[in-house]
Protein backbone atom coordinates (compact mmCIF):
# COMPACT_ATOMS: atom_id res chain seq x y z
CA UNK A 1 0.00 0.00 0.00
CA UNK A 2 1.24 3.51 -1.11
CA UNK A 3 1.71 5.81 1.74
CA UNK A 4 0.54 9.83 1.11
CA UNK A 5 3.37 12.49 2.44
CA UNK A 6 1.36 13.52 5.13
CA UNK A 7 1.26 10.06 6.56
CA UNK A 8 5.04 9.23 6.38
CA UNK A 9 5.02 12.63 8.13
CA UNK A 10 1.96 11.36 10.91
CA UNK A 11 0.08 14.20 9.79
CA UNK A 12 -3.62 13.40 10.41
CA UNK A 13 -5.46 13.87 7.38
CA UNK A 14 -9.23 14.33 7.05
CA UNK A 15 -9.46 10.88 5.86
CA UNK A 16 -7.88 9.47 8.65
CA UNK A 17 -10.59 12.01 10.64
CA UNK A 18 -13.57 9.88 9.12
CA UNK A 19 -12.21 6.46 9.53
CA UNK A 20 -11.44 6.86 13.40
CA UNK A 21 -15.13 8.63 13.53
CA UNK A 22 -16.78 5.77 11.70
CA UNK A 23 -14.64 2.86 13.71
CA UNK A 24 -15.51 4.72 17.02
CA UNK A 25 -19.18 4.87 15.72
CA UNK A 26 -19.57 1.70 15.01
CA UNK A 27 -18.12 0.40 18.28
CA UNK A 28 -20.54 2.82 19.99
CA UNK A 29 -23.56 0.63 17.97
CA UNK A 30 -22.23 -2.59 19.06
CA UNK A 31 -22.33 -1.92 22.88
CA UNK A 32 -25.53 -0.63 22.79
CA UNK A 33 -27.08 -2.97 20.37
CA UNK A 34 -24.96 -5.75 23.07
CA UNK A 35 -26.90 -3.84 25.91
CA UNK A 36 -30.39 -3.80 24.69
CA UNK A 37 -29.74 -7.62 23.01
CA UNK A 38 -28.85 -8.14 26.99
CA UNK A 39 -32.11 -6.27 28.21
CA UNK A 40 -34.03 -8.07 26.00
CA UNK A 41 -32.83 -11.16 26.46
CA UNK A 42 -33.17 -10.91 30.43
CA UNK A 43 -37.29 -9.78 29.85
CA UNK A 44 -37.89 -12.88 27.68
CA UNK A 45 -36.03 -15.00 30.78
CA UNK A 46 -38.68 -13.33 33.17
CA UNK A 47 -41.23 -14.16 31.06
CA UNK A 48 -40.62 -17.52 30.89
CA UNK A 49 -40.06 -18.28 34.21
CA UNK A 50 -43.32 -16.34 35.11
CA UNK A 51 -45.19 -18.32 32.85
CA UNK A 52 -43.66 -21.42 34.26
CA UNK A 53 -44.33 -20.49 37.85
CA UNK A 54 -48.19 -20.14 36.69
CA UNK A 55 -48.12 -23.76 35.06
CA UNK A 56 -46.60 -25.08 38.24
CA UNK A 57 -49.27 -23.16 40.15
CA UNK A 58 -52.19 -23.89 38.06
CA UNK A 59 -50.69 -27.68 38.40
CA UNK A 60 -50.36 -27.63 42.76
CA UNK A 61 -54.18 -26.20 42.51
CA UNK A 62 -55.54 -28.83 40.05
CA UNK A 63 -54.08 -31.84 42.82
CA UNK A 64 -56.09 -29.62 45.92
CA UNK A 65 -52.51 -28.51 47.01
CA UNK A 66 -54.17 -25.22 49.43
CA UNK A 67 -53.44 -22.00 48.32
CA UNK A 68 -50.84 -20.94 51.38
CA UNK A 69 -49.02 -24.01 50.45
CA UNK A 70 -48.71 -23.41 46.31
CA UNK A 71 -47.56 -19.90 47.48
CA UNK A 72 -44.95 -21.20 50.14
CA UNK A 73 -43.76 -23.71 47.27
CA UNK A 74 -43.53 -20.71 44.85
CA UNK A 75 -41.50 -18.61 46.74
CA UNK A 76 -39.10 -21.36 47.39
CA UNK A 77 -36.65 -20.92 44.21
Amino acid sequence: MRMSIGQALGIVTAGDRRRAAERNGRRAGLRRGKKIGMELGAQKEREKNAAREARIAEYLRSIGVPAEKVDAALAIK
